[in-house]
Protein backbone atom coordinates (compact mmCIF):
# COMPACT_ATOMS: atom_id res chain seq x y z
CA UNK A 1 0.00 0.00 0.00
CA UNK A 2 2.93 2.57 0.35
CA UNK A 3 4.48 2.06 -2.89
CA UNK A 4 1.03 3.32 -3.85
CA UNK A 5 1.38 6.45 -2.01
CA UNK A 6 4.46 6.91 -3.05
CA UNK A 7 3.50 6.54 -6.93
CA UNK A 8 0.61 8.78 -5.86
CA UNK A 9 2.90 11.13 -4.83
CA UNK A 10 5.38 10.87 -7.60
CA UNK A 11 2.10 11.66 -10.44
CA UNK A 12 0.68 14.42 -8.41
CA UNK A 13 4.14 15.94 -8.18
CA UNK A 14 4.92 15.35 -11.87
CA UNK A 15 1.39 16.78 -12.85
CA UNK A 16 2.00 19.84 -10.50
CA UNK A 17 5.54 20.94 -12.14
CA UNK A 18 4.49 20.00 -16.05
CA UNK A 19 1.16 22.31 -15.26
CA UNK A 20 3.50 24.74 -13.69
CA UNK A 21 5.86 25.43 -16.56
CA UNK A 22 2.81 24.79 -18.97
CA UNK A 23 1.45 27.97 -17.78
CA UNK A 24 0.88 31.08 -19.18
CA UNK A 25 2.26 32.86 -16.41
CA UNK A 26 5.67 31.09 -16.23
CA UNK A 27 6.13 31.29 -20.10
CA UNK A 28 5.62 35.30 -19.60
CA UNK A 29 8.08 35.04 -16.96
CA UNK A 30 10.45 32.81 -19.13
CA UNK A 31 9.66 34.91 -22.30
CA UNK A 32 10.94 37.76 -20.12
CA UNK A 33 14.59 36.40 -18.74
CA UNK A 34 15.21 34.81 -21.82
CA UNK A 35 14.94 36.96 -24.55
CA UNK A 36 15.93 35.35 -27.82
CA UNK A 37 16.24 31.89 -26.21
CA UNK A 38 12.96 31.87 -25.38
CA UNK A 39 12.03 30.05 -29.14
CA UNK A 40 13.35 27.21 -27.47
CA UNK A 41 11.10 27.13 -24.38
CA UNK A 42 8.85 24.51 -26.10
CA UNK A 43 11.38 21.93 -27.12
CA UNK A 44 13.06 22.49 -23.47
CA UNK A 45 9.94 22.41 -21.87
CA UNK A 46 9.08 18.66 -24.26
CA UNK A 47 12.40 17.35 -23.31
CA UNK A 48 12.08 17.66 -19.30
CA UNK A 49 8.84 17.06 -19.48
CA UNK A 50 9.87 13.23 -20.99
CA UNK A 51 12.91 13.53 -18.91
CA UNK A 52 11.10 14.06 -15.26
CA UNK A 53 8.35 11.27 -16.58
CA UNK A 54 11.19 8.42 -16.37
CA UNK A 55 11.43 8.23 -12.78
CA UNK A 56 8.18 7.98 -12.60
CA UNK A 57 7.30 5.13 -14.78
CA UNK A 58 10.37 3.43 -13.62
CA UNK A 59 9.02 3.20 -10.11
CA UNK A 60 5.84 2.38 -11.18
CA UNK A 61 6.67 -0.68 -12.85
CA UNK A 62 8.71 -1.93 -10.22
CA UNK A 63 5.39 -2.30 -7.79
CA UNK A 64 3.82 -5.55 -8.36
CA UNK A 65 0.37 -5.37 -9.64
CA UNK A 66 -2.87 -6.64 -8.25
CA UNK A 67 -6.16 -8.11 -9.78
CA UNK A 68 -9.35 -6.42 -8.08
CA UNK A 69 -11.18 -8.72 -9.75
CA UNK A 70 -11.87 -11.90 -11.94
CA UNK A 71 -10.93 -11.13 -15.82
CA UNK A 72 -13.87 -12.62 -17.32
CA UNK A 73 -14.46 -12.03 -21.44
CA UNK A 74 -16.84 -9.35 -21.08
CA UNK A 75 -14.37 -7.36 -18.72
CA UNK A 76 -11.36 -8.33 -21.38
CA UNK A 77 -13.72 -6.80 -24.53
CA UNK A 78 -14.90 -4.02 -22.27
CA UNK A 79 -11.05 -3.27 -21.78
CA UNK A 80 -10.56 -3.53 -25.30
CA UNK A 81 -12.65 -1.30 -26.33
CA UNK A 82 -11.98 1.22 -24.36
CA UNK A 83 -8.44 1.54 -25.08
CA UNK A 84 -9.71 1.42 -28.94
CA UNK A 85 -11.71 4.19 -28.38
CA UNK A 86 -8.63 5.75 -26.41
CA UNK A 87 -6.53 5.41 -28.93
CA UNK A 88 -9.20 6.64 -31.70
CA UNK A 89 -9.48 10.19 -29.71
CA UNK A 90 -5.90 10.68 -29.19
CA UNK A 91 -5.33 9.86 -33.23
CA UNK A 92 -7.59 12.18 -33.74
CA UNK A 93 -6.32 14.96 -31.54
CA UNK A 94 -3.04 14.22 -33.15
CA UNK A 95 -5.06 15.34 -36.28
CA UNK A 96 -5.49 18.74 -35.22
CA UNK A 97 -1.84 19.53 -34.24
CA UNK A 98 1.48 20.02 -36.38
CA UNK A 99 3.43 18.01 -34.21
CA UNK A 100 6.27 19.32 -34.88
CA UNK A 101 4.94 22.51 -33.56
CA UNK A 102 3.77 20.92 -30.37
CA UNK A 103 7.39 19.42 -29.36
CA UNK A 104 8.57 22.41 -30.21
CA UNK A 105 10.54 21.84 -33.82
CA UNK A 106 9.13 24.76 -35.09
Amino acid sequence: MEDYLILSGLWLLYGVIHSLFASNRMKRFFQAWAGPWYRYYRITFSFFSIILLIPVLWYQSGIPGRMLYEQQVATVFSGLALATAGIMIVKISFEQYDLHEFIGMR
